[in-house]
């Protein structure tokens, strides 16, 4: 009986320093005065709009850096950047079982596109949380909407989906979605299709909305990165409410993860 006790020990022992191993330091990831606003705040965000510099100030440094920082292709560049990250501990999404917080089940959460039908956000419009998107779920290509099955077994590493999203004020569209995954992060990276309408209006052409996730394990830590990069036309109250609607999508994607512990 002693002798398995012992057993069981060393193989959680194993198990708790593999998992550290397999993890990142935070440090590592971000610089020193990012990483002091973290632990005090828990989130730091950072907004570009209309600027000549594109470059995106708050991703971590790590292998899924290229992916996230090449997604966009377009000849001409954003008008709109906004990044935003967040430091959260997993016993906080977790409390009873933390160590059930890690990349794998990450990497299926963010490929359950179905679970995001229903999900709520902040509109500024009517100053209220509201339902999102109507409809959410995979089709079976960049044009289609003939329903598919989500796609969450395995690693997600070079997979790409495309998901239907009926969002409440930015229309029907279809996104291309690619993922990466090793054992410390998993990403994705949206890509849009389809026109954004608003109305009869086209807010972004096809290609020209991209968005970003990616978690990182960092041992007794989540760190999570969001960005959104959009380009549309220089209309005051198009700008004003794109602005408002793209900065409350990125927060209501954050907060979507984070509830699917």
């Amino acid at each position: 009986m002693k002798k398995t006790f012992i057993k069981l020990m060393a193989a959680c022992l194993f198990s708790a320093s593999a998992a550290l191993a397999s993890a990142y330091s935070v440090s590592d990831l971000v610089s020193s005065d990012v990483l002091k606003a973290l632990k005090k705040d828990g989130t730091v965000t950072s907004k570009k709009f209309k600027e000549n510099n594109t470059d995106l100030v708050l991703l971590p440094t790590s292998e899924s850096s290229s992916y996230v920082s090449s997604m966009w292709t377009y000849k001409k560049d954003p008008v709109l950047i906004q990044e935003n990250l967040y430091l959260i501990s997993k016993s906080s999404l977790n409390e009873t079982e933390p160590e059930a917080v890690n990349i794998k089940k990450a990497s299926k959460i963010i490929r359950s596109i179905s679970k995001m039908q229903g999900m709520k956000y902040f509109s500024h419009s009517s100053e209220d949380y509201e339902t999102l998107y109507k409809e959410a779920y995979c089709v079976s290509g960049p044009k289609s909407k003939t329903k598919v099955i989500d796609k969450t077994s395995g690693s997600a590493d070079g997979k790409v989906l495309y998901a239907y999203l009926n969002d409440n004020s930015l229309g029907k569209t279809i996104y291309e979605l690619k993922y990466h995954q090793t054992e410390e992060e998993v990403s994705v990276t949206f890509e849009n299709t389809t026109d954004v309408d608003i109305g009869p209006i086209t807010a972004v052409d096809d290609g020209n909305l991209h968005i970003g996730l990616v978690i990182y394990d960092c041992g007794d830590d989540f760190l999570v990165y969001t960005v959104v990069e959009a380009r549309f036309p220089s209309l005051s109250f198009l700008e004003d409410r794109m602005n408002e609607s793209l900065s409350a999508r990125m927060i209501a994607i954050y907060e979507w993860f984070i509830k699917q512990f």
